[in-house]
Order: structure tokens, then C-alpha cells, then sequence
């Protein structure tokens, strides 16, 4: 039996650049960023017109451009409205679970790597975790990046991140807390989680 590794961190803390080294190494990763871009993209996921239905029928017509879902018009209405983010949330979770469950099942890699960025206490991630790895960046250089990657202004760059869970919270319920600043010690820090990883069971 594999380990199942939850990976999670704030906003541009550097989660897919630990995800990729470890890929690179010996895990299976599944990304639920990468889910749920392909649930909002027609033919892109088994679920995506289940979701792209249940969203129209929610947003209407507003959000889409001759067919196609606006992700930048999506993301201003979200980050406006707590009522519309959560309506959101409620659509896309539920898909995300069962594509993550249904991935876990693939016999790839010698062990599991869930990167999931909304980790908070009660989660039904953590029901499949054997290990939590948490991975933080200075607060100074997360909003940066977010602003630099996004293409945003400041203030929706703080939205975005004031709306995620705070670092202490990730904090508490990690197994392994990793301080992303410098690239090299953190891929040191990387191939000994591998190695332990790939050890089973826990």
C-alpha cells in the first residue's frame, strides 16, 4: 500500500515546484488546481459539463463569452462575494473529491502526492493523508508573485490571499512545515521526504 502526501501552502508559496520535483523523483501527483481548471473547460474532464451546467445555471450568462467560461470575471465575482464563492465551492468540491479518489487508484509512482490548497481543519483530504507537508514563503514575496503571475493589482492580490487560511492554521496540521526561500536547500530538504515516502507503510 502507498503513502498518500497532502500537499498544501498558500497562494505562489511554491506547491508546484515541490509537486514537480517530487514527481520527478518517485511520486504520483494529483493536483486539485489542475482538476478543477479542467472540470471549467469543456471536454477537458469526465465531470466538465457537469460543473460548466451547474455554474451556468448558478452565474448565467454573465461569465461566459460565446460559450466559454471567463475565469477573470469568475474570480472578480468570488472574491467579491462570499455567498457566490461559496455556491461556487459547493459545485466544484464535491467533483474534485471523487476525481481525486478515482486518480488515487492509478498504480503509478511509489507513493501519492495530493496537492491541495485549501487544507483547512475537517477537510476530507485529511481522511486520506498519511503525511501533511506544508510548504510557507515570506508574506512580502507570495504578494508579489501573485501580483506578477496573475497580472493583478495589489488589492485583489490581498483578497485573494486573505481569503485562503492563514498560515497557522496550516501549520497545526502539519506533519512536515518546509520554509520555501531558497530553492536549493529546499530541494535537499525534498529528496529526504522522497526517500521516506517512499517507504511503505508509514
Amino acid at each position: 500500500m502507498k503513502n498518500n502526501i497532502v500537499l498544501t501552502g498558500g497562494i505562489a508559496s511554491g506547491k508546484t515546484f515541490v509537486s514537480d520535483y517530487l514527481a520527478s523523483l518517485n511520486a504520483h501527483v494529483i493536483d486539485t488546481d489542475v482538476i478543477a481548471r479542467a472540470l471549467l473547460m469543456p471536454n477537458h474532464h469526465k465531470y466538465s459539463e457537469i460543473a460548466l451546467k451547474a455554474v451556468h445555471v448558478y452565474f448565467g450568462d454573465q461569465i461566459f463569452d460565446d460559450g466559454v467560461l471567463n475565469r477573470k470575471k469568475l474570480r472578480e465575482i468570488i472574491f467579491s462575494n462570499r455567498d457566490a464563492k461559496k455556491q461556487l465551492e459547493n459545485i466544484m468540491h464535491p467533483l474534485i473529491l471523487k476525481a481525486v479518489q478515482e486518480d488515487l487508484l492509478v498504480d503509478h509512482g511509489l507513493y501519492n502526492v495530493i496537492s491541495v490548497p485549501l487544507l483547512h481543519k475537517g477537510s476530507p483530504y485529511l481522511t486520506l493523508a498519511d503525511h501533511v507537508l506544508v510548504i510557507e514563503v515570506n508574506p512580502d514575496m507570495q504578494l508579489q508573485r501573485v501580483m506578477a503571475r496573475d497580472r493583478i493589482d495589489e488589492q485583489l492580490a490581498k483578497s485573494i490571499i486573505a481569503s485562503q487560511v492563514s498560515n497557522q492554521e496550516r501549520r497545526n496540521l502539519a506533519s512536515t512545515i518546509i520554509i520555501n526561500t531558497n530553492e536549493l536547500h529546499t530541494r535537499n530538504i525534498l529528496k529526504q521526504l522522497d526517500k521516506q515516502y517512499s517507504l511503505t507503510p508509514f
